[in-house]
């Protein structure tokens, strides 16, 4: 049985490989590292970043899932094999990518109608237009919830298009060619082909004849399970990443044929290279923010007590070459720069105002950074933010929100699930915020929210369910817990706002607990 088991292992790594992509592009956890390791928002067109609303009302098309369940559902019924095994594997892949597909769209980890999508689409049509090749394909392109800065194709048409990979490019062009790119991959049927790859390596007799030498091993059988399981992903990912190189030269031609700049192609990729660092890095001013007449800033809030490299260290992540399903960006920068011809005239492809979008993107990250838990986050880039646009009312609002959440966990000692601790892998203005963090206690963080809220008030608009969520929630640590339901009847009668009655009840239970 043990040759069994251990093939079972492996298989069920690979398989992650391409279906557990898509949660760990939701979710930003990686999930294929952990198993390697230890097993081997807008309401109206009309909305502006001066007047957001994190976008919570998505809507479910049956039509839409129903296309989707079809379309997969036919494509795995086409594998082109005639062994059982080999048709058995493809068909659970297959259909194991469509459900998680429908998962995401169905709980909302991304969405289809908001203004951010649309605004994909406009781009998304503009290159079907100038490519013919294309029409053949009932492209469906959503926005992904997530920060990760990615961007992924599912086959059968099916984009997703991450938040962090938005706002990271600099202008349409970029995002053109993220888009380009992953089109391309669907074009040359590259998740169709990784399948049977995985199922060609997966159903090999070298692998059979190895499983049988480690079943009959004494001794260090995880050990050689280790170098078996590198030996065959170092095959897959060899092919993955011709996959992206490919993708990469398609996606060039396709964005030539469009008429974007085709050097956005090469910029796009180098800030691939530097899509683990932080998006912001300036000193954050505090006293300017956090400094009111009735409580003045204390400079000692941001004083780290003792030095530490506690926290996670990112090299302890690093992944040999070998292992990776994409090649290091600057070498894919590098190979497409022979290719790239400068235009000495632009085409005239009509643009958006990309710099809307990409505000719009931000936002919508620092909700997800909450959605998540990451407070401490969500706080830095909305007070960078801040800092380049002073009295925006939703970033005035979510930190004073992050402010709040984070009193609420401090009070009930949960701290350490939400905040951080300073590392020396951080930027020096993230650890400062940290120091500020760690440094004031419960009722501090509150009577900072509540001063930040009280320097504002002018800008408001008492029907925001946003703001009623930050007054019930201020209302809530004052109160007895006697009148914590009564605070969300409250609410519930005056704002017609599921999404922050909820997220109110959730605190309520907090206290509870």
């Amino acid at each position: 049985m043990l040759d069994l088991f251990l093939k079972f292992k492996i298989i069920y790594y690979f398989y992650t490989l391409l279906v557990m992509k898509i949660y760990r592009k939701i979710y930003v956890f990686k999930l294929v590292y952990i198993l390697f390791f230890f097993g081997s928002s807008i309401k109206s067109l009309s909305q502006s970043t001066r007047t957001f609303t994190p976008y919570h009302m998505a809507e479910n098309s049956k039509e839409r899932i129903e296309k989707i369940r079809l379309d997969f559902k036919k494509a795995s019924e086409n594998s082109g094999y005639t062994d059982t095994s080999s048709i058995g594997f493809f068909k659970r892949n297959i259909l194991q990518l469509s459900n998680a597909i429908i998962t995401s769209d169905t709980n909302h980890f991304v969405y289809r109608n908001d203004k951010i999508t649309n605004y994909l689409n406009t781009v998304l049509k503009k290159i079907i237009a100038g490519n013919n090749q294309l029409n053949k394909t009932d492209f469906k392109i959503y926005t992904a919830q997530t920060n990760e800065v990615n961007a992924a194709n599912y086959s059968q048409g099916v984009l997703f298009v991450n938040l962090g990979i938005i706002y990271r490019c600099n202008n349409e062009d970029q995002l053109a060619f993220v888009i380009c790119h992953e089109m391309s991959h669907d074009y040359m049927d590259h998740v169709i082909k990784g399948i049977k790859k995985r199922n060609e390596i997966y159903n090999s007799s070298t692998l059979e004849k190895e499983m049988s030498q480690l079943s009959k091993e004494k001794f260090n059988r995880y050990k050689r399970f280790e170098e078996v399981s590198k030996k065959y992903l170092a095959k897959y990912q060899n092919t993955s990443r011709e996959y992206e190189l490919q993708a990469d030269s398609l996606g060039l031609a396709f964005l030539k044929n469009t008429g974007y700049e085709q050097t956005a192609a090469y910029n796009q990729l180098l800030i691939l290279d530097s899509c683990d660092k932080f998006y912001f890095t300036t000193k954050i001013p505090f006293t300017k923010i956090f400094n009111f007449d009735d409580l003045k800033f204390d400079e000692e809030w941001l004083k780290d007590e003792e030095q530490t490299d506690w926290g996670n260290n990112v090299n302890s992540l690093n992944i040999p070459d070998s292992l990776k399903s994409h090649p290091d960006a600057k070498i894919r920068a590098d190979k497409l720069l022979h290719s790239i011809k400068v235009q000495k005239t632009a085409m005239g492809v009509l643009k958006n105002d990309f710099g809307e979008f990409k505000k719009l993107a931000l936002y919508e990250g620092l909700e997800k950074y909450i959605n998540e838990g990451m407070y401490c986050l969500s706080l830095y880039n909305s007070l960078q933010l801040l800092n380049e646009t002073p009295g925006q009312p939703y970033l005035i609002l979510n930190s004073v929100r992050c402010l709040i959440e984070m009193s609420f966990f401090k009070q009930h000692h949960l701290s350490s699930q939400i905040i951080d601790i300073p590392d020396k892998n951080f930027p020096l203005s993230y650890n400062e915020l940290l120091n500020f963090i760690n440094n004031i206690n419960d009722k501090m963080a509150l009577n900072l929210a509540e001063q930040l809220l009280k320097k504002h008030k002018d800008i408001f608009s008492i029907v925001d369910p946003l703001y009623g969520y930050l007054e019930s929630l201020m209302e809530l640590k004052k109160q007895t817990s006697s009148k914590n339901n009564i605070i969300a009847e409250t609410y519930s009668k005056k704002y017609a706002d599921t999404y922050y009655l909820n997220e109110l009840k959730k605190r309520i239970n907090l206290i509870h607990d």
